[in-house]
């Protein structure tokens, strides 16, 4: 499964290169025309209009992860249920954001205020490192056998994949929000995950090797980002919010780099 969707990603990041270079081709060849025929044109074809796509439409989507959860329920022992999260799910997964992120590279869109852009980047960048940890923390699982945590890899997995294109197409401020609340949940999805798997928590392990800092420096700047919201319009605002996103993710990788193993199975 892993090497079909690493051919069907590689072929779909080809075809993307290729259109992209077929729209540069185009545009240049648009602006050698004379300034009689671009008025023609633009004439002809009036600009077009970036609309935030509707969040209803990924129902559809959720609708395979909800198929997929039955048929592994029913059908499938812990040893493939876990198999098919570590080179099926999550690889895939992971190509859709890296589509995702190839395609927000080379878009141009207009709608947002600057400097909401650098701040989508920074969280964004931030998502696809916690993801590949997520990934990792999969991969450690040693009796795949015992293998009971497929539901919540699952809602990991498909939620990070909605925070990411609200954060990505859509326009109001309260998608920061939205990232900060996601922050806040996934502490708690590993522990609801660490509990199916009967992991136990080592006694010796300290309170800053646990997952309680993650969650309080996330649900702490969720209440500064609810401030700056408050405090500050659309656009004044994200010179301070561009800093506070800076100074919480130094913190945050702090965090990250200090973390030692807190649990012994």
């Amino acid at each position: 499964f892993f090497t079909v969707m690493m051919i069907i990603g590689g072929g779909a990041l080809i075809v993307f290169l290729l259109s992209l270079f077929w729209r540069i081709a185009r545009a240049g060849d648009e602006a050698g025309k004379s300034p009689v025929a671009a008025n023609k044109v633009e004439t002809a074809q009036p600009a077009a209009q970036h609309q935030a796509p509707s969040a209803l439409r990924l129902i559809g989507v959720l609708g395979f992860a909800v198929g997929f959860l039955i048929l592994n329920w029913s059908h499938v022992v812990p040893e493939l249920r876990h198999l098919m999260m570590q080179n099926l799910i999550y690889p895939a997964g992971l190509i859709v954001a890296l589509v995702m992120l190839f395609d927000k590279a080379s878009r141009a869109w207009d709608v947002k205020p600057a400097g909401q852009g650098m701040r989508e980047w920074l969280y964004i960048n931030a998502l696809m490192v916690l993801y590949l940890i997520g990934y990792l923390n999969l991969l450690s699982v040693a009796d795949t056998a015992a293998y009971a945590g497929m539901f919540w890899d699952m809602v990991h997995v498909a939620g990070f994949l909605l925070v990411l294109w609200l954060v990505d197409r859509k326009t109001s401020r309260l998608r920061f929000l939205l990232i900060h609340a996601w922050l806040i949940a996934l502490p708690i999805l590993l522990l609801i995950w660490r509990s199916q798997m009967g992991i136990e928590t080592a006694e010796e392990i300290g309170w800053w090797d646990t997952i309680w800092p993650f969650f309080f420096l996330a649900l702490v700047f969720f209440v500064v980002e609810v401030i700056v919201q408050i405090a500050t319009d659309e656009d004044g605002g994200q010179g301070i919010g561009t800093f506070k996103d800076v100074v919480f993710l130094i913190l945050y990788l702090i965090l990250l780099i200090s973390a030692q193993p807190e649990a012994v199975a």
